[in-house]
């Protein structure tokens, strides 16, 4: 079942790409305004963008009824929060439902590792079989020969680009009159992505994904967020960012906040650089910049020193079986000058910009700089929309496909983007004449049915066994 990779999306190109380089659209975000009524430009400008994305990715009942749950047993954020949530609703008319279950998007993509299903706090169990996450994000600190300053650099790989490259933008807070700091975020997700705190002492931040163990991760995730209801952790670092000036403090308050999940932070300041692999509770492992020219720290969304093995199984990478790590440290060790210009080309290098980079940001606290854009990525806007046939190496817009053979003939067969309505026939490859093909079916659901051909050929019927079934064709 592929609930999961509806409700979240984790958050991550043969360089044939899609479009051209763009600028980050920029908002100023005044703190001393009415919670409610802060977003209402940010909401107005994206809200083409945000209602297609809803409309392709929440309109199943299936899929709906779960955002529902999942706010229910939340419950409420924070007052400043939730007044944020309710004018996002407003502006946008999506439902607030929507709005509140989209801030635990961090939070609930982490859980895609895979697992064969979720149990909710609640009871209810969700079957992630069929789950396909889309995990991404790299982040360099690096300390330049010419100069000596410390640049950071960040690729931000999102699953579904296609939307949330067009709902990406800039935030500049501001409260009193005075410019706070600058966010990179997304539309109608109150979450710091990539920000920085200007100041002779100021600090950058970035997140990436770092997974739960298999095991215990998971439970003690869901745990966090629906039982002791910690705060989420876009919202942390929003608060960190407007109440915290300079690089110690900021490294001491990402070090020991609970989190809900495990997140990597990686902050850089003026000659200095950090990165964390955060537990929930502490702190697991440290990577610090050394005080030697062309030095660098590199992760994306594995403990490498722990040889992870998910490192080489990245299905965002454009080379198959590829470390995005391993890529940019090749890069990286092959320079006498790792200064902006050289992380740039490092960054957008095939062996390091995945097919669904859809922010990248250059950074430099002692310079003052924040520099940042919307890279050509693949997925930006060369997905496949619904009804499409998959070719290699092609993803599809939204999270749902079926198998058909219609999409590469009648034995080999291949994938159409978008799920089956109820009544439609499940076509079968070998061995998925079973409920094990559900996923195919919008529904999840699917019953044996001799008005779908013959037995072993595909004769499985989507939605729930009706009293009369009328003649249908295979699909």
């Amino acid at each position: 079942m592929r609930l999961l990779s509806a409700v979240a999306a984790s958050v991550a190109c043969t360089l044939a790409r899609a479009r051209p380089v763009l600028p980050v659209p920029e908002f100023q975000i005044n703190l001393d305004v009415d919670p409610e009524e802060r977003f209402k430009e940010v909401v107005e400008h994206f809200k083409p963008t945000l209602l297609d994305l809803v409309d392709s990715m929440a309109s199943s009942s299936i899929v709906k009824g779960l955002y529902h749950k999942i706010a229910q047993h939340r419950g409420p954020e924070n007052e400043e929060l939730a007044a944020e949530i309710r004018g996002i609703s407003k502006y946008s008319g999506v439902p607030l439902e929507d709005i509140q279950t989209a801030q635990l998007l961090y939070e609930l993509q982490t859980v895609m590792v895979p697992v064969e299903n979720i149990t909710w706090p609640w009871g209810e169990t969700t079957d992630t079989s069929g789950v396909q996450s889309g995990f991404g994000c790299t982040g360099v600190i690096a300390r330049s020969a010419d100069d000596s300053t410390v640049t950071h650099a960040r690729n931000l790989d999102f699953s579904f680009a296609k939307w949330l490259a067009n709902m990406t933008y800039n935030a500049v807070f501001s409260k009193g009159g005075k410019v706070l700091y600058t966010a990179q975020m997304i539309a109608a997700y109150q979450a710091v992505l990539t920000g920085m705190r200007r100041g002779d002492n100021g600090y950058t931040i970035e997140i990436n994904t770092r997974f739960p163990s298999k095991q215990t991760g998971v439970h003690s995730l869901l745990q966090n967020l629906f039982v002791e209801k910690r705060t989420t952790s876009g919202w942390i670092k929003r608060k960190v960012l407007e109440e915290v000036n300079n690089f110690e403090d900021a490294v001491t308050a990402f070090s020991t906040h609970a989190y809900a999940a495990p997140e990597y932070n990686v902050i850089s300041g003026n000659q200095k650089g950090v990165i964390l692999a955060r537990n929930p509770n502490d702190v697991y492992h440290t990577l610090t910049l050394g005080p030697n020219n062309n030095d660098y720290i590199v992760i994306t969304n594995m403990d490498y020193w722990d040889h992870d093995i998910k490192e080489w199984l990245d299905p965002t990478s454009i080379h198959f079986g590829h470390s995005r790590r391993v890529g940019a440290q090749k890069l990286l060790n092959a320079s006498s000058n790792i200064n902006e210009d050289y992380l740039r080309k490092v960054m957008n290098d095939d062996e390091v910009v995945a097919k669904d980079t859809i922010f990248q940001a250059y950074m430099n606290v002692q310079k003052d700089t924040y520099k940042t854009e919307l890279p050509n990525c693949e997925d930006c806007s060369g997905c496949r929309d619904d009804n499409k046939c998959l070719q290699k190496g092609e993803d599809c817009c939204g999270v749902r496909s079926h198998y058909t053979k219609d999409c590469g003939g009648f034995i080999g067969g291949g994938y159409r983007c978008g799920c089956l309505p109820d009544g439609a026939c499940r076509a079968a490859t070998f061995g998925r004449n079973s409920s094990k093909g559900d996923e195919d079916c919008c529904s999840f659901t699917s019953h044996f049915s001799t008005k779908c051909g013959a037995l072993g050929m595909g004769a499985r019927r989507c939605g729930p066994k009706p009293a009369d079934e009328e003649e249908l064709t295979i699909v």
